[in-house]
């Protein structure tokens, strides 16, 4: 009981303080518009993700009800994929949603590995998980989705120099650091803190690292170019099981749990 005292003691109005704007809430419950809390313990945490279209339609990843609920960019509710009908299998568990700017949808499912599908929910791949993914949970917020293809970071069976797991638009793990991707490889060359997770990527390939600076100075948004060089450092509220992303545009998203819903805050982007 204690622990679920703490789990809802987050305080949501502090992003107003810091430039957000209160998007909406989603009620709990089971209903089409309704979303579930998952708790694991150990460890104690929130599991399921979200994710924003070109056109910042809202992907929700509703873990409780084994669905995705998708609302569009005011968070009114359009409809709910079941994951099953999907074609996911049962036992797996999907874990996080990206979406690129092909509309492609990606799930991953930890050590159980990635499936892709398009824009009309259809499987077009699933990469099984094997001894190559099985960090991958150590690293839940540190990868991406660009034109089709995946990277991440791991720290199992390094691929390449930069130890991150490329695969290609056919669902292929590309081994040769092909000039391709070597912009992608890029992105995960810069400094991450432990604290740091991946927001998201731009339509522009800048990229937001939410990050507990080892300074004590607090909680930022740090938004890198494609040169790793610093353009932008946003002060974030306590990041303490608040999930960040950034939609294609720039807009920054922030999904705050709730004891009365799940609440949803947006910053649009200054460009």
């Amino acid at each position: 009981m204690y622990l679920l005292h703490f789990f809802y003691t987050i305080n949501a109005d502090s992003f107003e303080d810091h430039g957000f704007d209160l998007l909406g809430k989603i009620k709990i419950g089971n209903k089409d518009n309704e979303l579930l809390y998952v708790i694991q313990s150990p460890p104690f945490q929130y599991v399921s993700g979200f994710a924003l279209d070109k056109e910042n339609t809202l992907y929700v990843l509703d873990t409780g009800n084994n669905r995705i609920a998708v609302f569009d960019r005011k968070l009114k509710w359009k409809k709910n994929v079941n994951l099953k009908e999907m074609g996911i299998p049962d036992g797996i568990f999907i874990t996080d949603i990206k979406i690129d700017l092909l509309n492609n949808i990606y799930l991953f499912a930890q050590e159980d590995g990635i499936f892709k599908a398009n824009d009309e929910f259809e499987i077009l791949y699933w990469i099984q998980g094997d001894l190559l993914f099985e960090r991958i949970r150590d690293h839940a917020n540190s990868y991406i989705v660009k034109d089709g293809c995946v990277a991440m970071k791991t720290n199992s069976l390094p691929v390449n120099n930069n130890n991150v797991v490329l695969i290609d638009d056919q669902g292929e793990l590309v081994r040769d650091g092909h000039a391709r991707y070597k912009k992608m490889t890029a992105m995960f060359n810069l400094r991450l803190l432990d604290a740091g997770s991946l927001a998201g990527i731009d339509r522009y390939d800048n990229y937001y690292i939410a990050a507990s600076l080892s300074d004590g100075d607090g909680f930022f948004m740090m938004i890198y170019d494609t040169n790793d060089r610093i353009i932008k450092k946003i002060p974030l509220p306590d990041l303490n099981l608040v999930l960040m992303r950034v939609a294609p545009d720039g807009d920054i998203y922030a999904r705050v749990l709730r004891p009365d819903g799940v609440y949803f805050y947006r910053m649009r982007s200054t460009r």
